[in-house]
């Protein structure tokens, strides 16, 4: 049983790794967003100013949409694989996982929520004027292509978006459209737990009834949940399959190099669908190999910067459910100041001024996002601990 997931689990160059994966990939997402309402579209900028130090920063700045399949790459392997390998050796308990699933996503959830309206309440109403939450902002009208996020703050998608049920049959609360992610991974979990339970040696009928209960959560959710999900089976299977020397990770990590630039050259405005899907496919099942290849080995670089990338990892949850509301209300307030008047135009990416804004935010927002974690991400073991005293002892006592 050496040879598994959960053995790998315990090696620290892996879970450094991964750690550094869910922090980088956050980041991404986070600077790419940023970038968005405060800068011009690359296609605007004047072709003068154009330097190659901006056509990286723009080139990778643009894997927002590929930072959000290494989430759920990552969330198939650390849920899904894991918790398949507790089933097949007799340890896995769906009360106890349900928990720990609810837990990791309500205790910073419920918070984010709040703040999430709060923040864009405060900005609708105070700070209209910046054009962020009607879309008459340039940069927002020009590359945001949802209603306007003053129309998606209301008290019904705070109960949706409380309820999962955002993207696939609601909007997300107000500006913060990342938490449609949030969503996709929920209804993950679920799917996962009927899984397990029909695994679990039930009754005919159960399994019957249960089985049902799936094929009725995937005809709901609809085809591009089914889509999304294939993207969490990959780190399943990345993790399920015995690790060996199938690739070396430097090979490995090549792939995903290039499976990134091809998505940022073959991905436009024009792409199908399809074709977005495809090549998100690609991506996933390239960061896949790269887990298999690192699953069993000791790599030096990522056992020195374990720390590092735990601390770094440890609020980015929480930086991914708060940053998109949280730059839109900064940069409203900047833009009341007269000085700043150019944020209601946006910079061309040379300009001094708004490269400072830009990289205070970045720091003044992840800060911000840190001192969040420190009472909700940190506080989920309490939560977890809580729930399972109470409520599966008070289970096995009746």
């Amino acid at each position: 049983m050496k040879n598994n997931i959960l053995n790998d689990l315990q090696n620290q160059s892996l879970i450094s790794f991964l750690d550094m994966s869910r922090w980088a990939a956050a980041a991404i997402v986070f600077i790419s967003h940023l970038r968005n309402p405060l800068f011009f579209s690359y296609g605007s900028i004047n072709p003068e100013e154009v330097n190659v130090a901006i056509q990286i920063w723009y080139f990778i700045t643009g894997w927002a949409g590929e930072g959000v399949i290494i989430f759920f790459v990552l969330s198939g392997l650390l849920v899904g694989a894991s918790g398949y390998e507790k089933i097949k050796i007799g340890k896995f308990s769906t009360s106890s996982y349900l928990i720990d699933r609810f837990s990791r996503i309500y205790v910073a959830l419920i918070p984010a929520l709040i703040l999430s309206y709060i923040f864009d309440y405060i900005g609708l109403t105070f700070f209209s004027d910046a054009g962020f939450w009607d879309h008459s902002h340039p940069m927002i009208y020009e590359k945001i292509d949802s209603a306007p996020f003053g129309t998606k703050l209301s008290f019904e998608n705070f109960a949706a978006n409380f309820f999962m049920l955002q993207h696939f049959f609601f909007d997300t609360l107000g500006s913060n459209s990342p938490l449609w992610t949030i969503s996709a991974e929920f209804w993950f979990y679920i799917v996962f737990a009927i899984f397990a339970l029909l695994k679990l040696d039930q009754k005919n009928h159960v399994k019957a009834l249960l089985v049902l209960v799936i094929l009725v959560f995937l005809y709901l959710l609809g085809f591009k949940f089914l889509y999304l999900l294939g993207y969490w089976l990959v780190g399943v299977f990345a993790g399920i399959i015995k690790s060996s020397n199938i690739i070396k990770p430097f090979y490995a990590f090549l792939l995903v190099l290039f499976s990134l630039v091809f998505s940022r050259i073959f991905i436009n405005s024009s792409s199908s669908s399809l074709e977005i899907v495809l090549i998100n496919y690609i991506v996933a099942i390239s960061y896949g190999l790269l887990i298999l290849s690192i699953r069993g080995r000791n790599i030096y670089f990522f056992t020195r910067f374990a720390s590092l990338n735990k601390f770094l990892a440890s609020f980015s949850f929480s930086l991914y459910l708060l940053h998109f509301p949280l730059m839109l209300f900064f940069l409203a307030i900047l833009n009341n100041f007269q000085y700043f008047s150019e944020i209601s135009l946006g910079y061309s990416p040379t300009n001094l001024e708004g490269l400072a804004i830009y990289f205070l935010l970045i720091v003044f927002i992840s800060f911000f996002s840190y001192l969040f974690s420190l009472f909700t991400e940190k506080k989920t073991y309490l939560v977890r601990n809580w729930m399972k005293k109470n409520l599966l002892t008070r289970h096995r006592t009746t």
